[in-house]
């Protein structure tokens, strides 16, 4: 048993947890349905705007171009964190915000959603986290690095617009390298592990 205990801390020991954060890019991306005006604003946190007036039809539009190069061809990818600078000018409960997140590899775009909230002090709203894929079973470093998109829409019946206002979209992308977690599984009775596989080879006893 003991050897079991020592494999799993060695296992997790390999199982090394990063992160990058990107920006759109004002170079590389494009806004695709955009009802936002200004919308090359949120590439920076500089205090110019992307502005979006919202009726009682749900309209927003998509960001794309972020840079997640350098995260390993053979990572896991293990959680999504969307930062969403801005404020709106209104709290009235007729108003719903959404932020999606977007994979639209083969033009298919699938789209996974959490509800906004913004408040009519400029601040940073963290959607997700480091364990939250956002509803997808799963993401390929493919899909991140190639076919991701950031999402903001909203809609409200209130008798005068509220309009949203974004400063900033950031997004970080949490990965692992080392042993998949899904490959961990039915080590009983096993004898010895291979080094392709752990970084620890002993007898694990039953």
């Amino acid at each position: 048993m003991k050897y079991l205990i020592i494999f799993l801390f060695s296992l997790l020991a390999s199982l090394n947890m990063n992160a990058q954060t990107a920006a759109a890019s004002a170079a590389s991306s494009a806004t695709i349905g955009n009802f936002w005006t200004s919308n090359g604003n949120v590439y920076e946190s500089e205090n110019l705007r992307a502005v979006h007036s919202l009726s009682a039809e749900e309209t927003g539009g998509r960001w794309k171009g972020f840079n997640f190069n350098s995260i390993p061809s053979d990572a896991s990818i293990v959680g999504i964190e969307v930062d969403v600078e801005g404020y709106i000018s209104s709290t009235a409960p007729e108003t719903f915000l959404t932020i999606s997140v977007f994979d639209y590899n083969s033009g298919s775009y699938p789209q996974y959603n959490k509800t906004g909230t913004q408040s009519t002090a400029e601040s940073t709203i963290t959607y997700g986290s480091n364990s939250d894929l956002w509803g997808c079973s799963s993401w390929t470093v493919s899909e991140i690095k190639s076919y991701f998109e950031v999402g903001l829409f909203g809609m409200s019946e209130a008798k005068t617009e509220p309009v949203w206002y974004v400063d900033y979209i950031e997004v970080t992308v949490y990965y692992t390298t080392g042993v998949p977690v899904n490959n961990i599984a039915n080590w009983k009775g096993m004898n010895t592990l291979s080094k392709a596989s752990c970084s620890y080879i002993n007898r694990i006893s039953n």
